[in-house]
Parts: C-alpha cells; structure tokens; sequence
C-alpha cells in the first residue's frame, strides 16, 4: 500500500517554502463512442470513403503564429476529398479546456479535439472521447492503411489510454530539460556541467552565473529561472528522485513525496529568496531569457524551439534535469508528457475521423508539425533525423532523447501510468 498525500498539499507546502522560510480503404472497425455512427457504404465487410457533404470541426489551442505548421494537413485533406470541409475553432490555452468542458457537458464537443496526457484523464473517464483501439488494431494488420503503430516510441500511448483503451494519437512528447544560454556561459568563463550532473552542481553554477554588472545593487543575469510550485519541477524531479505519481480513477491525484525530494524542493525555494532563482510567470521568463538576463532554465522541448525562433543568434545547449546525486534516489524515471488529437464519441463521422488523423498524425505529418520547428519530440523513432537537425534545435539535443526508448515502458512515465495498474 502507498504512503501519498495530496498534490494540493504540496503545492501548498511549496508556498510556505517561498513565504516563509488525417483516402484509404480497411475492414469495418467497431465504433465505441456512445453517439458514433459509421457513415459511408459497406460491402463485404470494406468500408468507403463517403461521397455526401461533410463538415468536420477541428479544435486546438494553436496561435496564427503557428498556422503555418497545422494548417497544411487540413487543406491537404480537404484536396484529397473535395467533399469534406473543416470549420477550424482555435481558442487560447489559457481558455481552451474550460470551453472544451463546457462542450463536452452539452455534447457538442469537436469532431477533431487537441487534447494532452496532462489534460486528458477527466475526458478519458468521462466518455467524450472515442476509443480508437479497433480502428489502430485493425490497421496496424493492413500495410496499406498508413497505420504504423512499429514506428512509435515505447509507451507514447499510456496518457490516452483507460481501462486498456486508448483513445487519442500524439502529436509530439516533452520531457523536461534544461536549457543553457552558452553566451552567458563564455561570458563568465563558467564550464557546461557534465551530463551527470547534480542538484548542487546546478546550485553552484547558478550562483556564478547570477550577476550585477554595473554595481548598482540590481541582479543583471540570473543564474536559474525554475519555479518550484509549477508543473516543470514535479515533471522534472517527482520521479527521479524517488518519489510516484499515483493516479487512480478517482477524482484525487496524488503524490509520495521522498525526503530528498523535500530537500530538493527547499533548495529551489531558498534559491528565490536569495536571489539566484527567478520565479516569475513563463512569459516573464521568456523575455528574460531570450534578452540573455537568464543563463539557466527549465523548458521542455517545445520551448527550446520557441527560445531559438525568437533570439537573433541562439547560443543554446539541451541538459537533462540534474540528479540529486545520492544513489538511494535517483531512479532515472522520467514524466514524458505531451500533445495530441482526439476524436469526439459524438461525431457522425468516426471512420472519416480516423482517416484524418492517421493523414494529419502521419510521419510526413508530424516532420511538418513537429519535427522541423522543434514543436516537441516527435512520437515516431523514424523522425529524429529531422528533430536532431532542425534549424532550432540546440545543442547536445541527444539529451532530451535519453529517456525515450526505454526497453521497459515502466521506466517512462506518463501522466496516467497507473490507471491500468492495481496501486
């Protein structure tokens, strides 16, 4: 039996530290969705793309900055069937999952809903999602379906996945990493640590790296931006220093917090205070960082791409988190989160759906959305070539790579690991 305590008293507890101290054919797949209905002509168990007017509504949190990387696939599938047309509904993130909600309370959820493992338990649960099990089955059998289930990293799924179902396909995963401004690094004459480094390695450069240039009493350059109470140090440090996730089908999420993660925690926190850790919110960060005033800071791979599209001349290095260099707890685990796209148990069109997904989720798909600007890592092993490479990846890029092709998917943790697992 495990010893948890609320995430919510963690949390909690971290404000005391910081106050006080997408045309193809296949056989028929089942449809589970409480509303779904199969559209298009079946003969001898095949089924058909229909013929009929189609209008699909496709729902994402994407910015018109980044169109340009989601919008082909859905043109591209609406020239390859000229009859089906996409109502596109794009909502900030910050406003996204309430609205979705919403929808979802009055059954008029998206055909197409961008969905994320952080995000999806309350709708795996629910039944707004359909289970796409059978459709992935029976197409990974078919060479000709553009299904490849072969390709994927080990686990990718766990975070769409219910009671032994899964219901979503991803888009990019994101495990944490720390990113190094090398130009302030070459400035100060401070060495990039090495690959094994640890929590008071970390502290130690960060110390050096937090600077007032001119005197004046003001911190030009921070050494480290990492906030102790959000999700980037719980994905970061909850699993590999000896703590668990521990998410069941109820309501509650928790969390067993190990004594060198307490510890852990408490340095971040004293670092706020004494002025090497700048804790402020992630668009503060950005323009911190960016400007070169912050030499350290902790980012999945989506925001090294955004770092690297914004600075003029990128000088970034790629660090796995550090460990806490004590043996007892450093397990190696890792939270590997990231996006993807859903289908709604409400559509009309399920198997049209699918044919979507399987176009727009596709390797050639995903290099576009994924791999070349450095969206995140992508899902398929077949498309790190392009990651590795991207224009916007930074250095050492391998070390985000470390934890993904585990042999044993225990080892890589998702947000719902244990929802398939007796806890």
């Amino acid at each position: 039996m495990k010893k948890s305590i609320l995430l919510l008293a963690v949390l909690v507890l971290m404000s005391c530290l910081l106050g006080a101290c997408g045309k193809t054919t296949g056989s028929t797949g089942t449809s589970t969705g409480s509303n779904a209905t199969t559209s298009g002509s079946q003969s001898e168990g095949e089924w058909t793309f229909p013929t009929e007017d189609i209008t699909l509504r496709w729902s994402f949190w994407a910015s018109s900055e980044e169109w340009p990387y989601w919008g082909p696939g859905i043109e591209e599938f609406e020239k390859m069937h000229p009859n089906v047309k996409f109502v596109i509904e794009t909502t900030p993130w910050s406003e996204y999952w309430k609205k979705l909600s919403t929808q979802v309370a009055s059954n008029s959820q998206p055909d197409i809903t961008g969905m994320t493992t952080g995000t999806s338990r309350e709708y795996l649960a629910n039944g707004s999602l359909l289970d796409l099990t059978d459709y992935m089955e029976r197409d990974s059998k078919d060479p000709n379906s553009g299904w490849k289930t072969d390709n994927y990293w080990p686990g990718v799924f766990w975070g769409y996945t219910y009671k032994g179902r899964i219901y979503g396909v991803p888009y990019d995963m994101g495990p944490m990493g720390i990113c190094l401004n090398l130009d302030i690094f070459e400035e100060f004459g401070v060495d990039i640590p090495d690959e094994d480094w640890t929590f008071d390695d970390m502290i130690e450069i960060a110390k050096k790296l937090t600077v007032d240039r001119d005197g004046d009493g003001v911190i030009d350059v921070y050494g480290l931006s990492w906030t102790p109470t959000d999700s980037d140090f719980y994905d970061n440090f909850i699993l590999s220093l000896g703590s668990d996730f521990v998410i069941g089908e109820e309501p509650n999420q928790t969390v067993e917090v190990s004594p060198i993660t307490a510890e852990c925690l408490q340095k971040i926190a004293d670092g706020v205070r004494e002025g090497w850790n700048y804790d402020k919110t992630q668009a503060q960060d950005l323009g911190l960082f960016v400007s070169g005033k912050i030499a350290m800071i902790s980012a999945n791979p989506e925001w090294f791409g955004k770092y690297a599209k914004l600075m003029e001349k990128p000088n970034l290095y790629a660090m796995q988190a550090p460990m806490s260099g004590n043996p007892k707890y450093d397990t190696g685990n890792k939270y590997i989160g990231g996006g993807g796209f859903s289908i709604g148990s409400n559509t009309k069109y399920p198997e049209v759906c699918w044919e979507f997904l399987k176009h727009y989720l596709s390797e050639e798909g995903v290099k576009r959305t994924t791999a070349i600007p450095f969206r995140g890592i992508p899902p398929h092993k077949t498309l790190m070539d392009e990651f590795v490479n991207s224009e916007f990846a930074p250095k050492n890029t391998q070390a985000l790579l470390k934890f993904m092709n585990r042999e044993n998917p225990d080892n890589v943790f998702f947000t719902c690991p244990n929802w398939n697992k007796d806890s």
